[in-house]
């Protein structure tokens, strides 16, 4: 039965919504991790009319020329391209991160909204669209993230709108085309775009009646119009439309392979030499993270059982039938084709895009478990809602409260780490101008210290660190507590090793002057 929109619980949840967020905002003073440094200095360098370029290697995929470089040949740039729309429209502020962070916060607060929109649409129910904005604002591990100079935002609306164009039949070709558009700025936000533009156009099938063909050319019109200029840009800056070494990606038999040195080593045969046991073993990890993120991330835990319960209550309407294509695609993606970026926080990303429809899933399952609940067990309709409803919401916030303190209480550290052991280097070589230095996170190095190159520390053991020195000219190598395993024992016991000259050690960081002929 149609219920009227719930406009007063919307504005409700989104003022409780922007509270949270500018709670988490007000604690985040610097990118706090590699991926959001990334947009943030090429966002941030993209202002001052240096283009997407970067200051730093962070890893060595393509062997590719010293830094400064051009950008954006592993992520996709729509995050650093909000990132520059932010430094340029908060004029009002002269600090760094507020001014590339202004965007994604701004977006992060119609989060709530588009959720509602979706489920309103969807299911014309609008305890379900409350349940859903409920779940939007609770969002779990989402939350720190939402306002981070990160994919998460934009993966979400993007998203919202993705499934809010598939609603209704027949697929018109206007339609068609708003549908290439989002499919394409997903595709400049995250590799996995080509995923989402397969999903739309086996959908089309479903939706054209007898359109097929037109709502198809609108659909990679709308696509393409999107992604040309990008690859117009890639072909200018590398020489190929599609720079990814996605050759070398393929054959990584763990994670830390993503930073060896040389690259040339990372081969079919190699791979294949390490043999199943290797395989499996990476295949396995994947696979347990990625169906924890579903547990965990996804469903919160406590939601898990009404996913469940959503997805078989509307098994037979197309949006479910995608969800489920878009979710069994990314997860075979990062469990099978990149076990190891999957593992590591790729699946974590992938997956924002599918969260308002997760969240309404989540809630259709909850309104059909208060329904059986009146028709089998005699419940009191209203009293269940408020009771095990609102005691879902308050467990939800709790454990949304909980997570984001606790990753919070570190998200500044690699910055002030950072900028002590620098205070550090100038105190005790004095005459050392910015060079390049190994560091373990050459993004958030290079987000506060612009003018000093930096170069990921490579993985493969001393000699590849050595050869990595040698071969970029770097003068200065941190060995930090987040170092390869290879290094473990040089960690452990720093000194003199090569050309590498031990200094001093400082909250954890070893600091060793590099000296090359």
């Amino acid at each position: 039965m149609k219920t009227s929109f719930p406009y007063k619980a919307l504005l409700l949840i989104t003022l409780g919504h922007t509270v949270l967020l500018l709670g988490v905002a007000a604690h985040q003073d610097a990118p706090g991790y590699m991926d959001a440094a990334y947009y943030a200095v090429l966002g941030r360098r993209l202002a001052q009319g240096q283009g997407l370029t970067e200051p730093f290697l962070w890893t060595y995929l393509r062997h590719p020329a010293p830094p400064p470089r051009p950008g954006h040949d592993y992520w996709m740039p729509l995050p650093s391209l909000l990132a520059a729309l932010g430094t340029q429209m908060a004029f009002w502020t002269s600090h760094a991160y507020a001014r590339v962070r202004f965007p994604f916060l701004l977006l992060a607060l119609f989060i709530p909204a588009f959720t509602a929109g979706l489920a309103y649409r969807w299911t014309k129910d609008a305890r379900i669209t409350l349940w859903a904005m409920v779940l939007s604002m609770a969002s779990g591990f989402f939350l720190p993230y939402l306002p981070a100079v990160d994919a998460f935002t934009p993966m979400m609306l993007l998203g919202a709108g993705y499934f809010l164009l598939l609603l209704h039949a027949p697929m018109r070709p206007r339609r068609a085309f708003l549908l290439g558009l989002v499919s394409g700025l997903i595709h400049l936000t995250r590799n996995e775009g080509p995923l989402w533009l397969l999903v739309a156009i086996l959908a089309l099938g479903f939706t054209s009646r007898g359109r097929v063909l037109r709502t198809g050319l609108a659909l990679t019109i709308g696509y393409l119009l999107v992604l040309l200029p990008w690859w117009t840009r890639n072909f200018l800056a590398f020489g190929t439309p599609f720079p990814a070494s996605l050759d070398r990606l393929l054959w990584l038999t763990h994670y830390n392979d993503l930073f060896l040195y040389p690259p040339q080593q990372l081969s079919f045969p190699r791979w294949w030499h390490a043999g199943p046991e290797t395989w499996f073993a990476l295949w396995r990890q994947a696979l347990s993270v990625n169906l924890q993120t579903t547990l965990a991330v996804q469903a919160e835990i406590a939601g898990f059982p009404w996913l469940l319960w959503g997805l078989w209550a509307r098994r037979r309407d197309l949006l479910t039938r995608v969800w489920l294509g878009l979710y069994l695609g990314l997860l075979a993606t990062m469990t099978l084709v990149f076990p190891a970026p999957g593992a590591r926080g790729g699946s974590f990303h992938a997956v924002a895009g599918l969260q308002p429809l997760t969240w309404v899933l989540i809630a259709q399952g909850m309104e059909r478990f208060f329904v059986w609940g009146t028709a089998r067990r005699g419940w009191h309709a209203h009293q269940a809602r408020w009771i095990l409803g609102g005691g879902l919401g308050v467990l939800l916030l709790a454990l949304t409260l909980v997570v984001t303190s606790r990753r919070l209480r570190t998200w500044n550290t690699p910055e002030e780490v950072y900028t002590q052991v620098a205070q550090v280097i100038r105190q005790r070589v004095p005459q050392v101008r910015p060079c390049p230095i190994l560091v373990n996170d050459p993004p958030s190095w290079a987000w506060g210290r612009p003018a000093w190159p930096a170069l990921v520390v490579p993985s493969g053991g001393r000699e590849a660190v050595a050869a990595a020195a040698r071969d970029y000219g770097a003068c200065l190598l941190l060995l930090e507590p987040n170092h390869p395993p290879e290094l473990r024992d040089w960690y452990r016991q720093p000194q003199d090793w090569g050309p590498f000259h031990y200094l001093t050690s400082y909250a954890g960081t070893h600091i060793f002057i590099v000296k090359t002929k």
